[in-house]
C-alpha cells in the first residue's frame, strides 16, 4: 500500500468524524438581536446584562445594557446574535454601584468624613432576575428587535 493511498484514507477518516460530531462540520445560523430596556416611564435602565439560556440548554447568550438602555445579544461572540427558538429572557448585574469617594481622589478634601458603608440595592424588581418569573418572551427570527419593559424593585 503507498503512502500517499494511506495519506488519503486517514484524511477521509478525519472529515467523516468531524461531520459527525456536534456542531463540527456545520455552523449554526444566528440572528442579530437588539432591542431596548425601559421603565414604564420611559426612564432607560442602564446597567446590567440580557440573558437567554439557548434552547440546548448547554450555552447563554447575552448583551450588555448601555447607558441608553440598548443592547445586543451575542452566543460565541459579543454581537453574532442567538440561534432560532424560544427564549425567555431574565436579567444579570442590574446592582447599584458604590459611589466614588472623592476624599481619597488627588486634590479630594483631606479629612472628610468617610462614606457610610455601601448596600447595593437591585435596580429592577427580583421577578426579571430568573426565566421561571420574568414574564418576557420572545420567538426568534419572528422576533429580531426586543423592546423590553421592566418594572423597578417594591
Amino acid at each position: 500500500m503507498s503512502n500517499s493511498w494511506k495519506l488519503s484514507a486517514v484524511w477521509a477518516c478525519v472529515v467523516v468524524v468531524c461531520c459527525l460530531l456536534p456542531g463540527c462540520g456545520s455552523k449554526e445560523r444566528m440572528h442579530p438581536v437588539k432591542g431596548t430596556v425601559r421603565f414604564a416611564s420611559g426612564e432607560p435602565l442602564t446597567k446590567g446584562r440580557v440573558a437567554v439560556d439557548l434552547p440546548d440548554g448547554k450555552r447563554s447568550s447575552w448583551g450588555s445594557i448601555r447607558a441608553d438602555g440598548s443592547f445586543q445579544l451575542g452566543t460565541l461572540t459579543s454581537t453574532d446574535g442567538v440561534p432560532a427558538g424560544k427564549y425567555t429572557v431574565y436579567f444579570l448585574g442590574t446592582m447599584t454601584e458604590p459611589p466614588v469617594d472623592e476624599s481619597s481622589a488627588p486634590g479630594g478634601t483631606a479629612g472628610a468624613k468617610p462614606a457610610a458603608p455601601f448596600m447595593p440595592q437591585q435596580l429592577i424588581h427580583p421577578r426579571f432576575l430568573k426565566t421561571d418569573t420574568s414574564g418576557i418572551s420572545f420567538e426568534v427570527p419572528k422576533q429580531l428587535t426586543w423592546d423590553i419593559v421592566v418594572e423597578p424593585p417594591k
